[in-house]
């Protein structure tokens, strides 16, 4: 019964991680394909590196929701 429980914990693991994964990559290729669509002459508010900063770390914070 102990081995079946660790067993089924560890599938857990690993099923929660690749979908944390996947959805953090599929939301970062929206956010890029997005990002290009507006082109180099769109104004972002606070700078185009506050933007970055904010898309890298917002899909990490994803990763780690959609993967616990």
């Amino acid at each position: 019964m102990l081995v079946v429980r660790a067993v089924l914990l560890w599938v857990r693991d690993v099923l929660a991680l690749r979908t944390g994964t996947l959805v953090a990559g599929r939301i970062r290729q929206q956010l890029f394909d997005h990002i290009l669509r507006l082109g180099p002459g769109h104004e972002w508010p606070g700078g185009a590196a506050r933007a970055h900063v904010g898309v890298v770390d917002g899909c990490e914070h994803i990763r780690g929701y959609v993967g616990s």
